[in-house]
């Protein structure tokens, strides 16, 4: 039985990787997603940001800088040298956005605006946060993951180029 060898030949380890790079690759679709949507409807998502409960220069700060960050975040990830450094700028992304989403589901906040692009503006609020959620924990695992391949290595390496 050839699919049954192949199975035994695959380790856990083997899976976690796969895992691994599925998340990686979910980190980079969302992020492309979320800023080329944030992009393309420039002009909403300038609305949705000062409709939020927000001091007026964060909001400004927030338009212009997070649909690059998230594009610049992506692109981290996508190459070996920089995959580590890029999951963690994603994680704590995911960190803001999931601790935003937590207090307005709860209410926090008077007004509850959502500033996301694409089908993710037709979420609920719950939704979000377990959409958030889900991402957050699996940008967790994948730091911790990556961080123990580049245990050995220093910083040098770990950004190294060359």
């Amino acid at each position: 039985m050839p699919f049954r060898d192949f199975l035994n030949s695959i380790t856990p380890i083997k899976w976690y990787d796969f895992f691994i790079d599925v998340f990686l690759l979910l980190f980079v679709l969302l992020f492309v997603y979320t800023a080329s949507s944030k992009l393309f409807e420039f002009d909403a998502f300038k609305r949705s940001i000062h409709a939020q409960p927000l001091a007026g220069w964060l909001k400004d700060t927030i338009i212009y800088s997070i649909p690059p960050l998230e594009l610049i975040i992506a692109v981290l990830i996508m190459f070996p040298r920089t995959k580590l450094w890029g999951v963690i700028a994603f994680a704590t992304m995911m960190i803001l956005f999931t601790g935003y989403t937590a207090l307005v589901t709860v209410n926090y906040y008077a007004k509850q605006p959502c500033s996301c692009g694409g089908v993710f503006r037709y979420l609920t609020w719950k939704e979000h946060l377990l959409l958030n959620s889900v991402f957050l924990i699996a940008a967790i695992i994948s730091v911790i993951k990556l961080g123990r391949e580049n245990k050995n290595k220093t910083f040098k390496e770990t950004i190294s180029f060359s």
